[in-house]
């Protein structure tokens, strides 16, 4: 992760929690360029950036945000580069350092055989402190990444449910 994917994620945060709105019915939504679905409390709002590897190689990244009150749920994906890997532990390290945040648990998950992490971290931005929960995966040649970010304040059992519920919702379709 980079600071393309930092400020990008910062604005979608603003964004999405400015005009987030209580949903009663999650929606099911399928990304067939994605090649996944995922249950989030709205339909998403789709957004691309530009990202660049450690040696300025640009790739695209595409995402699907929505909120819920003060949060914010985020999928996103990207595709390696030819002759290069995606290395899990690298990877939390440095969406850790993108966001300017402390690591405060990680482990190692999968997805139907796939490798991944669940990290949750702890960050600061305008002076309010957040929680983010991640789920990264590695399948095949392409890469998501799940984000659920709270402001700490709201952390709870309630966020732990619907962290749940939007992380095991997720499912990849054919590689």
């Amino acid at each position: 992760m980079n600071k393309a994917i930092t400020l990008g994620l910062l604005l979608a945060f603003s964004v999405v929690s400015a005009s987030a709105q209580k949903t009663a019915k999650w929606v099911k939504y399928t990304s067939v360029e994605g090649r996944y679905s995922v249950s989030m409390p709205e339909v998403p709002k789709l957004s691309q950036q530009e990202s660049a590897t450690a040696e300025g190689v640009k790739f695209p990244q595409y995402m699907a945000t929505a909120g819920l009150g003060n949060g914010v749920f985020m999928v996103g994906y990207f595709d390696n580069l030819p002759d290069t890997r995606y290395v899990l532990d690298e990877a939390v390290s440095k969406m850790a350092e993108g966001l300017n945040a402390k690591v405060i648990s990680q482990s190692s998950i999968s997805l139907t055989g796939s490798p991944g992490r669940a990290a949750k971290l702890s960050m600061e931005s305008d002076g309010i402190l957040f929680i983010n929960r991640a789920r990264l995966y590695s399948v095949g040649t392409r890469n998501y990444f799940l984000q659920y970010i709270v402001p700490k304040a709201d952390d709870g059992a309630r966020v732990e449910t619907m962290a749940a519920k939007f992380f095991n919702s997720f499912a990849v379709k054919d590689r």
